[in-house]
């Protein structure tokens, strides 16, 4: 810093006499003049830098003439200046313009092109022109492969950044391939300690989580927490965020015990380092909630979301996107609290800020009204529930479209309800069109897909179509226990189910077998009280009456009718 600083001086000196004695336009004055800008730019004074690129651009141009390369190159210096000062709706221009030229007088080829195209790509992502950067990143790919090799380092990172364009476009399957041609140059060139390897391997790790495929990120998320924690420090803001990530990868998997430890270690490092009014310390302080939730730790759930809304509103207030989303987790609390009145209130005045502020057909005001609608449903107000539901549909229909995940969660909800309220047909039809969405979308072994087939089957059985119901079932305990693993709680639902189902069938002893191993999974992963646990304990009891086997039954204690669930 002292010697640029030194440099920088020396330069201003120099200009002054070679303006004097050379004049403005000398060859050596606008190289000095050059200089003395990339200087200021090296000291952070940007916006010295850019008057000076700004005053250079114009006498190259009137001296040198637009084409020439060093011309060229101080445009491309003064566009990075705009786009460092925010202007980046002038950079875009300037690069654009700058763009064609090089392009016929330089070639497509050439490092300055290809340096140009690669500012231009990232400015389009700036300001959410992700399409065009896209495209520009796929052009520019194929020659710097050609030109400089896989391996280059302008290489890597343009096939970076295309993998997170692609991922911005929801193109996950594309972005995951790139990561992972990216990751294996990575990891072979810069070594798997290098900070770019590993967040190009946390990155990946995200593709796969979007893929459905959590156990595959999981595992890529801790192997990198592991090098992460050694090369950069547990409280250093990459680990964390990996830290953090694995965690929701746990959750997703159902591990929520293994989710929760991660999330409350990251908490208190991110209260130190980060302070606990900072984004990310907010964010995980709402995910522990949801896992404490999830635990059935209601109480301590609720406690922290009520601390979060606090900061939430004091520092972002009241009517801020975030408090919002933090109210619409309160009421989910309080409904699992019993406390469902309450969360109704709350919801329906998140509502009324979320249609005035961010308007009636935004996302979030779409998911504020489906989880009012889930509290209406909870207090037995099915008809309400159903008909806001019927109208949140139809304009996230218009709005999201059709293939949306929070559309799919509106259509299950809905589908539910029609259930509940006898209308079973239109619970399969409904139920139905949302599996074959799912599976288009999100592909068969989908976490989301394999609950809408349980449901599905549900249905089937409401409806008497027992052998289909239970067909549906086998197919989709199979995929659960390989894809989600057989302690998952969806996987323990769904074995519960086909148990009914075997039951409903008359097949007893395969029910009975199945409610068994549902009953030792869930003392062993949930514990012998929670509320799932003792459900398992009352039906393999009935099951046990059904055979015959009464001192069985009584061991276990009070019988249950099997339902589904």
């Amino acid at each position: 810093m002292g010697r640029t600083a030194e440099s920088v001086k020396l330069d201003e000196e120099t200009l002054k006499i070679m303006e004097r004695v050379l004049g403005a336009e000398h060859p050596d004055t606008l190289k000095t003049r050059y200089n003395l800008a990339i200087g200021y730019a090296q000291l952070g004074r940007t916006a010295d830098a850019v008057k000076l690129w700004e005053e250079t651009t114009k006498i190259s141009e009137r001296v040198l003439g637009a084409e020439h390369p060093d011309t060229l190159t101080t445009r491309n210096n003064l566009a990075t200046g705009y786009a460092e000062l925010g202007r980046t709706v002038d950079a875009v221009k300037l690069w654009e313009e700058t763009l064609k030229i090089g392009e016929r007088v330089l070639g497509a080829e050439h490092p300055d092109t290809l340096k140009t195209r690669h500012n231009l790509a990232k400015a389009y992502y700036l300001l959410g022109r992700t399409a065009e950067a896209v495209k520009l990143d796929e052009e520019t790919l194929k020659i710097m492969e050609r030109v400089l090799g896989a391996e280059h380092p302008d290489t890597l990172t343009t096939r970076y950044n295309l993998a997170n364009g692609n991922a911005e476009l929801g193109r996950a399957a594309d972005a995951v391939k790139l990561w992972e041609e990216t990751l294996k140059i990575m990891d072979r060139v810069l070594g798997a300690e290098h900070p770019d390897t590993l967040t190009t391997r946390d990155n990946l790790a995200i593709g796969y989580a979007e893929l459905g495929r959590a156990a595959d990120a999981v595992k890529l998320w801790e192997e990198t927490l592991k090098i992460s924690e050694r090369v950069l420090g547990a409280e250093h803001p990459d680990t964390l965020s990996t830290r953090y990530n694995l965690a929701n990868g746990n959750a997703e998997l159902g591990r929520t015990a293994d989710a929760v430890k991660l999330w409350e270690e990251t908490l208190k490092i991110m209260d130190r380092v980060l302070g606990a009014e900072h984004p990310d310390t907010l964010t995980t302080r709402n995910n522990l909630a949801g896992g404490y939730l999830a635990l059935g730790r209601t109480a301590e759930a609720v406690k922290l979301t009520e601390e979060t809304l606090e900061i939430r509103e004091r520092v972002l207030g009241a009517e801020h996107p975030d408090t919002l989303t933090t109210r619409v987790n309160l009421a989910s609390g309080y409904r699992a609290m019993g406390r469902t009145a309450e969360a109704v209130k709350m919801a329906e005045e998140t509502l009324q800020i979320s249609e005035r502020v961010l308007g009636a057909e935004h996302p979030d005001t779409l998911s504020t009204r489906n989880n009012l609608a889930n509290g209406y449903y909870d207090l037995g107000r099915t008809a309400d529930a159903v008909k806001l539901w019927e109208e949140t549909l139809k304009v996230m229909d218009r709005v999201l479209g059709a293939e949306h995940p929070n559309m799919q969660a509106t259509r299950y909800n809905l589908a539910e309800a029609y259930y509940v309220l006898g209308r079973t047909a239109e619970a399969v039809k409904l139920t139905e069109e949302t599996l074959k969405i799912n599976e288009r979308v999100l592909g068969a072994e989908y976490p989301d897909t394999l609950n809408t087939r349980n449901n599905l089957a549900i249905c089937y059985g409401a409806l008497g179509r027992t052998a289909d119901a239970v067909k549906l079932w086998e197919e989709t305990l199979k995929v659960m226990d390989r894809v989600l693993g057989a302690e998952h709680p969806d996987t323990l639902s769904t074995r519960n189910n086909l148990a009914s189902g075997y039951l409903a069938l008359g097949r007893t002893a395969d029910a009975v077998k199945l409610w068994e191993e549902t009953l030792e999974i869930s003392e062993r992963v949930l514990g012998a009280e929670h509320p799932d646990t003792l459900k398992a304990r009352k039906v393999l009891a009935y099951g046990y009456r059904a055979l015959g086997r009464t001192a069985d039954a009584d061991a276990l204690g009070d019988t249950g009718i099997p339902s589904q669930r």
